[in-house]
């Protein structure tokens, strides 16, 4: 009689990535606050006490052409948070209403009206706490996201390590690219030189 266990045929072509999963698991684990950075040195609790928000345009080196328009500039938000320390932590962002579903200001009413009045009794040091506390707004996630960076900045700047490092992460990182509905041909000539 046979088995009717899996053979590992079967097992070998599942198509679940292990490497990838685990990936998704890590980033997943640091937004939720659960992951501990590999450091011994441990973090005095930060109070926001001020906060700043800048909204700018960068000119791009050559028109980008998208699926519905064409760029020649990018439109960011930068968000800058000081805690009672003195520390400053930066985050920035894209404004592309198409992609990020905001505006600058509605971006800017998100984080001044909601989002940071959240935080003014949270310990910024705990991933954890602010996570908890952003978690009661279920939208504005670009909001959200420039919220935990600058978090994870002054994390960081308190550890006296940069970011990368307190994660475990490598110091070189490969470029990435962004495909747009240029002819694939303009793509090779449009390579950045630096």
């Amino acid at each position: 009689m046979r088995s009717h266990e899996p053979s590992n045929a079967v097992a070998r072509s599942s198509p679940c990535n292990p490497i990838r999963t685990q990936r998704a698991q890590t980033c997943t684990a640091f937004r939720q606050g659960r992951l501990v950075p590999r450091t011994t040195k441990r973090v005095p609790a930060m109070r926001l006490v001020r906060s700043h928000v800048v909204v700018y345009e960068l000119p791009y080196p050559r028109p980008v052409r998208w699926k519905d328009t064409v760029e020649d500039s990018g439109l960011f938000m930068l968000l800058r948070l000081v805690t009672d320390a003195g520390l400053e932590g930066v985050a920035e962002g894209p404004i592309k209403p198409t992609w990020t579903g905001t505006t600058p200001r509605v971006l800017a009413a998100a984080l001044e009206d909601l989002l940071l009045p959240a935080l003014e009794d949270v310990d910024l040091s705990e991933p954890a706490a602010v996570r908890s506390r952003l978690d009661r707004f279920p939208e504005n996630t670009l909001a959200q996201g420039l919220i935990d960076n600058a978090c994870w900045d002054l994390r960081a700047q308190a550890k006296g390590a940069p970011l990368w490092r307190l994660w475990g992460g490598v110091r070189e990182v490969a470029l990435s690219w962004t495909v747009t509905r240029d002819a694939p041909r303009s793509w090779r000539r449009k390579r950045p030189t630096w």
